[in-house]
């Protein structure tokens, strides 16, 4: 049998005599399953004359003795229930999770409870900033959303290729590009890796289901939306009267001059600022970056005596295309991707598509046109793998300060020019 229960009275000893206990004794159980044994107390006692060690129940003898011997099997029926429970459910049985269960009364963690450990657990141990935060609840929501649409329930043991077919519809019937999914399921797979190295949670067909993209969708220049050398200077050196588009333009721009984050903008502090310098550490990933200033974020630091104009994101990414507008942005963009099977294209004017994260990308783009170092713009942007800190080796301050020395509206213009 692969697993059963047995019972047994407590060998307990009096401290004052030393004997054996044999009035009012505790009942265990060992529940024996998998060559594991788990043990607990049943919460009844009995006298040694009343307990029958052979039959491993109460005597007939005993009082209330049916009730009692029906506690006993009610009990086995539980940790049976228990075990085939975790069995069923994909998760490894182990005397620790049924010891919880237990201690639980029955109540077995569910798809979703292990969903929350997960968010907790690896939100404290990586730092997560509010965004991933915020993206893990929106997965959630997804997940429960799913669930109805199928008319299914979440279960480790359900996880297989048409499961994952399965929820890459349902992202598709909501409109979801295969772009979009496949980031979504790069965290779906985070969490379910969590859960098979830290909970002996068993998932038959793991990470089997791959979502196509044309070439056009990974890594066309045409999806990567970003000023040009030429749109970046006419930005900079534009005069705009309205104060609000100002400063809306103003603050794109430092981002375009440094590559930081609209989350990282949104946080300096004048402490943060030297002479030649920004120091900070990133709210994304926790990245301790110095950033030497160049001729354009200085210029903006020195307008606003090193406290920039805080817009909150939303109302930034709304002022923006409002600002670029203005600015007569017009350049036609094509932005090609899959959508539910069919390659869709769609054509847009800049100002249109234009958001903070552009001036990350644009802060690369006008770096490489200026042959800056790849390895000190990743130093500059906080882009950073196990493989490429080796490359980072030997990398002064001195050279950065070089290499950022670069960034002129001077090397642009020549640049634009040959």
């Amino acid at each position: 049998m692969a697993h059963q229960t047995n019972y047994y009275l407590e060998g307990r000893k009096d401290k004052k005599t030393g004997k054996k206990i044999v009035k009012n004794v505790p009942i265990r159980f060992c529940f024996s399953f998998d060559g594991q044994k788990f043990m607990s107390n049943t919460g009844l006692k009995a006298d040694e004359i009343q307990w029958s060690k052979a039959k491993q129940e109460f005597k007939p003898s005993a009082s209330n003795s049916e009730l009692k011997n029906t506690r006993l099997k009610a009990i086995a029926e539980k940790l049976e229930a228990i075990y085939l429970k975790i069995k069923n459910s994909g998760v490894e049985v182990t005397k620790e999770e049924m010891s919880e269960i237990w201690q639980a009364k029955g109540i077995m963690k569910d798809f979703y409870s292990y969903f929350d450990e997960f968010t907790r657990v690896e939100g404290q141990n990586n730092a997560w900033s509010i965004s991933t935060y915020q993206k893990f609840k929106t997965l959630k929501v997804h997940l429960q959303n799913f669930e109805k649409s199928e008319s299914i329930k979440m279960e480790f043991q359900k996880i297989n290729k048409e499961f994952y077919q399965k929820l890459f519809d349902y992202f598709v019937s909501i409109g979801h590009r295969n772009s979009t999914i496949k980031k979504t399921f790069k965290n779906v797979n985070w969490f379910l890796a969590w859960c098979i190295e830290n909970k002996n949670i068993t998932i038959k067909e793991f990470k089997k289901f791959t979502i196509k993209e044309s070439k056009s969708t990974a890594g066309n220049p045409l999806n990567i939306v970003f000023l040009n050398p030429a749109e970046f200077i006419s930005m900079f050196e534009a005069n705009i009267p309205d104060l609000r588009l100002s400063r809306v333009k103003d603050l794109f721009c430092f981002m375009c001059a440094t590559g930081l984050r609209y989350s990282d903008m949104a946080a300096l502090r004048r402490e943060d600022v030297t002479a030649d310098s920004i120091k900070i550490t990133t709210q994304k990933t926790a990245d301790a970056l110095e950033i030497p200033l160049n001729h354009f974020s200085k210029s903006i630091l020195e307008k606003y005596d090193n406290i920039l104009p805080v817009i909150s994101n939303v109302r930034l990414n709304m002022y923006l295309k409002e600002m670029a507008k203005h600015l007569e942005l017009n350049r036609r963009l094509t932005k090609v991707y899959i959508k539910a099977g069919t390659t869709v294209k769609e054509e847009a004017e800049l100002w249109q598509v234009l958001t903070t994260h552009c001036a990350r990308k644009t802060f690369i783009s006008l770096s490489v046109f200026l042959n800056m170092n790849p390895e000190i713009i990743m130093r500059f942007s906080g882009h950073h793998s196990h493989k490429m800190m080796e490359v980072y080796t030997g990398i002064t301050d001195k050279q950065k300060q070089a290499q950022m020395a670069l960034f002129t509206a001077e090397n642009i213009r020549d640049k634009i020019a040959n």
